[in-house]
């Protein structure tokens, strides 16, 4: 997982989901990305999983992959960003696989995804994560309709799910203007289509669709 310390995904992103599923962890510590540098350590060392923002993956398409051995990849995830469909297909293209996009916050780790066992949509976000009572709302709080946008909200009931944060440090109010009628929102805007997968953007969905 490429995540600079300074986000909560270095942590819950290659260190804690890793050690809980007795995976190993594979470090490159660097100064300067490199395309061609990380590619090569890929393949050097048999990297099994990856995940990256879609940055790094318009760079890797720059690169000539087939100069690079990346037949140890297995699966390979996007978080971040929302993802170009173009991207998706010159990778799948050059690799054979089907990059898996992810949503999180430092606030809930990974919420929703395209998860193993899923048929990933280039540039949907994917579905909710086990776990995770997802919905969209308008602003008076009402639950949102299939293909109508609103901010990306997740159910708490009597209790918050598991990896999800108490409050902010020291600021209660921060704390109780996106903790409200046992609802997290998360301050972020989307829309659901019809076979449940989550999207940012609908000229992501157009582009998808015209693939």
């Amino acid at each position: 997982t490429v995540a600079d310390t300074g986000w909560a995904k270095a942590v819950w992103g290659k260190i804690y989901g890793q050690w809980i599923c007795g995976s190993a962890v594979f470090i490159y510590d660097y100064d300067k990305f490199i395309p061609s540098g990380l590619l090569d350590v890929i393949a050097k060392y048999k990297i099994t999983t990856f995940c990256a923002p879609p940055t790094i993956y318009r760079f890797f398409i720059k690169e000539d992959l087939t100069k690079y051995d990346l037949s140890s990849l297995k699966d390979c995830s996007i978080a971040g960003e929302p993802l170009n469909p173009e991207v998706y297909f010159q990778f799948l293209r050059a690799t054979g696989l089907k990059l898996r996009e992810i949503y999180g916050q430092t606030e809930m780790t990974v919420t929703i995804g395209n998860f193993v066992g899923m048929e990933p949509k280039p540039g949907s976000m994917g579905k909710p994560a086990p776990g995770y009572e997802v919905a969209l709302y308008r602003e008076d709080g009402s639950v949102c309709d299939v293909g109508e946008e609103g901010q990306i909200g997740v159910g708490a009931g009597t209790r918050k799910p598991v990896g999800m944060f108490v409050g902010y440090y020291r600021d209660e109010k921060l704390t109780r203007k996106v903790w409200h009628d046992d609802i997290y929102f998360t301050g972020d805007m989307a829309w659901k289509d019809e076979d449940g997968y989550y999207w940012f953007d609908r000229w992501i969905f157009q582009a998808h669709l015209e693939k």
